[in-house]
């Protein structure tokens, strides 16, 4: 009888460790993650600080309709928010060392360096990934970090991966102004970096020299000139079937519509981009104006994508997903998220889109009026 007994208790033991390890896994497979956003306003804030305000609540609305998507596929989530705007650095700190950010996973803000510096002087719990949303911020090298927006050198070097697959066969030309800036050394020391051989061709006085090669197939690459170039350029390469112009990173932030230039011609690289709605950006527009009564801001979409992100691998890899971020890019409703490990603890987002306009409308906006006269 002792013999049938010892193999049944040892059966139960397994048994019951396995319940107990399955019970374990189920309650540490909850996303623990906390928002340090600056939303609250009242009729004292300035109109600074009300527009940093609704783009904070606009990307945490955005948020939550990524979060309640991702409990649909079977994502489990404890969700901790702290209003920058409710609270100073004695509260900071208090925030920092209470018992909910001891549990944090993920840290999402804040959006400012000065409040970034405060939490980290006063870190207890460092096994989180902290993430800056909407800004490169210097985050501590003690926890692992993400940044989602890369300074010059990050972008540069994401783009240029971009253009070496989509254009395999074009000949490079890196066009700038004749006084030279800092974006055009990044740009050189990034060009070298990859082994990529270029012409430089300088614009000034509304000319660009010397003429770019005479193959078909070119791209003329802009660092830290201005918008209008683009018309001289488009001059030299007009009759050149597939050769393109590529902007200057801060071209997007001001598209400007020239009659003598076909737009399709030219490249705008941009972190993020509301081009036309297909049907997933349209569906979360229509989510979105349901919920909050008005249109989605690019920040919605940003607070979306990025969530989305985070979630997915989460539910893929686990706790530790950060050190193992996909090597593929991945395409949000409007950012294209491609994470670069930059240290040993360190990523930051090198995801760029080559966005081409095939038409530019600008029109003026009514007199509302006007407007309502016309009616009657």
């Amino acid at each position: 009888m002792n013999k049938i007994l010892k193999p049944i208790n040892i059966l139960c033991f397994v048994c019951l460790s396995l319940l107990s390890k399955q019970a374990h896994a189920a309650d540490t497979a909850v996303l623990r993650i906390g928002f340090l956003l600056p939303i609250y306003n009242d009729t004292n804030s300035s109109q600074s600080q009300k527009a940093i305000g609704q783009a904070a609540l606009d990307y945490y609305s955005g948020v939550k309709i990524a979060l309640s998507r991702l409990e649909t596929l079977g994502l489990h989530v404890n969700v901790f928010t702290w209003d920058l705007n409710l609270t100073n650095d004695s509260t900071l700190i208090d925030i920092t060392k209470s018992k909910a950010f001891q549990t944090l996973d993920v840290l999402v803000g804040p959006i400012d360096q000065k409040s970034t510096n405060t939490i980290a002087s006063h870190l207890q719990h460092t096994d989180f990934l902290w993430i800056s949303p909407l800004k490169q911020l210097n985050l501590p090298n003690t926890v692992n970090s993400l940044n989602f927006f890369a300074d010059d050198m990050y972008r540069i070097r994401g783009l240029i991966g971009d253009l070496r697959i989509k254009y395999p066969n074009h000949d490079w030309c890196l066009v700038t102004p004749k006084e030279q800036n800092e974006r055009v050394a990044v740009w050189i020391n990034e060009l070298q970096k990859a082994g990529i051989s270029y012409k430089k061709v300088i614009y000034s006085n509304n000319k660009i020299s010397p003429k770019p090669p005479r193959k078909e197939e070119v791209l003329l690459i802009n660092a830290g000139t201005n918008n209008f170039s683009k018309l001289s350029q488009y001059k030299a390469i007009a009759r050149k079937y597939d050769s393109y112009i590529v902007g200057d990173l801060e071209w997007y932030q001001n598209v400007m519509s020239i009659d003598e230039v076909d737009e399709k011609r030219i490249i705008y690289p941009q972190i993020n981009m509301i081009y036309g709605l297909d049907s997933l950006t349209e569906s979360f527009t229509k989510e979105f104006v349901d919920s909050s009564l008005a249109e989605p801001s690019k920040f919605a979409f940003i607070g979306y994508d990025q969530l989305n992100y985070i979630g997915l691998n989460f539910l893929a890899l686990g706790h530790d997903f950060y050190h193992h971020f996909p090597k593929g890019e991945h395409t949000g409703l409007i950012n294209n998220i491609q994470i670069t490990k930059a240290t040993d603890n360190q990523w930051v987002n090198t995801g760029m889109r080559l966005n081409q306009l095939e038409f530019i409308e600008v029109r003026e906006i009514e007199n509302e009026e006007d407007s309502e006269q016309d009616k009657n």
